[in-house]
Parts: structure tokens; C-alpha cells; sequence
């Protein structure tokens, strides 16, 4: 009957209005939540030492990325994490043998886990170093930077390191041999904003250029 229609009808009214306020609500909340979260990003840059931490900026010097008056004053490519080189190493030279004696002591099952288990540090290693040849430390007269493929991963104001303490926030490690060559990593540590950079595949000048620049507390 018409009653009902006109009944049906104002019943739709009456919910696609309170769609529509909720909706609004809705809205004004997240409206809300972004500035603060908007505002604790602004803080958080302030408090890492005045540096805009965004990562992924582009970061081909000389070409893109330095500030005005920035200059590279030294770089070197990553190598590979010790760790991850030695176990992917090892799974690669004695995964079949491993595998067979688990094989003839457990059974198929163990050996299938076995087999999976050193696939997957087969690949972590492999990734590893796809990212060791993409990335690369830069030193420049105002901050340290880590860069994958021309994007910025990590950057520390170079200034944070003026007041550090050697074994609490610069680590040395020496990792491996390769002929005459020892190798080192070098952790960082900003006292400032606790940010961890990791510098991998450091020969002895490597390391000692990067400890002299970050003693100094400046690169010029």
C-alpha cells in the first residue's frame, strides 16, 4: 500500500542520514589523528639531531641528494654481513652431505626440513649479496649516509658523533682474511636519535678514514 512505501521510505531517509553523520564523524576523527601524527613526525625529526630522516630520497652524488654547500668527502661500497657470508658458504659446500646423514639417521621427513632449511639461507645469502652490491656508505661534510639503488636507507647527522664514546657508539669488528687483507665492520651508534648503521666490508684504510672522520667530528 502506499502507507507502507511512504513507511519504507522514511525509514531509508532516516538511515542514509545517520550514514552520512556517522560518515562525517568518521572523517573529522581521522582528520584528527593525522594531524597528530603529523605533529609527532615533526618532533621526531627535531629530536634526530635537525635532520630530515625520510627515507628513500634520491642519492646519486654528485648528481642528487647534496645539500647546497654538501660535498662527498669519502665512499666506498658495502660488502656482505660476515655472518650470513659464512653460513651461506658452508650451507653451499656441505648441504648434500649434511642432508644424506640426516636422511640415513632420521628419515625423509628430517631431511626435507633439512633441505628447506638450507634453501632458505641459501636465498637470504644470495639477496644479501644483491643488496651488498647496491648499496653504498657516503661521508659527506654534514652526515653519514647508507644508499641501495640511488635511494637514501639510513642518514645520521655527522655532528651527533662529536661527543661519541669509542665501544659504546663506534664498534670495530674485525670479520675476515681475504689473502693479506683483514676486513672490518664498524657500528654505529647515534647518541643522539640510537639509530644503528652498520658498515660492512671495511679493509684497514676503509676502517681508518671513518674513524678519523668520526673523531673528529667533521669531515672538512
Amino acid at each position: 500500500s502506499q502507507e507502507n512505501q511512504c513507511l519504507v521510505y522514511h525509514r531509508f531517509s532516516n538511515n542514509l542520514h545517520r550514514c552520512r553523520i556517522d560518515f562525517l564523524q568518521l572523517k573529522s576523527q581521522i582528520r584528527v589523528k593525522l594531524k597528530i601524527i603529523g605533529r609527532m613526525s615533526t618532533n621526531t625529526s627535531k629530536k634526530l639531531g635537525g635532520l630530515d630522516m625520510d627515507l628513500f630520497e634520491d642519492f646519486s652524488p654528485p648528481d642528487k641528494g647534496l645539500n647546497p654547500g654538501e660535498e662527498v668527502v669519502w665512499d666506498q661500497r658495502a660488502g656482505m654481513a660476515a655472518k650470513i657470508m659464512i653460513g651461506g658458504t658452508f650451507c653451499l659446500v656441505f648441504w648434500p652431505w649434511v642432508t644424506l646423514v640426516i636422511w640415513g639417521w632420521l628419515g625423509p621427513l628430517f631431511a626435507n626440513v633439512a633441505i628447506a632449511f638450507f634453501l632458505l639461507v641459501i636465498f637470504i645469502t644470495i639477496l644479501d649479496f644483491v643488496n651488498s652490491r647496491r648499496t653504498r656508505y657516503y661521508f659527506t661534510t654534514e652526515r653519514i649516509v647508507e644508499a641501495r639503488g640511488g635511494l637514501i636507507r639510513t642518514q645520521i647527522p655527522l655532528k651527533n658523533f662529536q661527543e661519541a664514546e669509542d665501544d659504546v657508539h663506534i664498534i670495530v669488528k674485525s670479520t675476515y682474511r681475504e689473502g693479506a687483507n683483514q676486513f672490518y665492520e664498524i657500528r654505529l651508534k647515534d647518541p643522539v636519535s640510537r639509530k644503528v648503521l652498520l658498515l660492512t666490508g671495511m679493509d684497514e684504510d676503509a676502517r681508518d678514514t671513518v674513524l678519523g672522520i668520526l673523531k673528529s667530528g667533521s669531515a672538512v
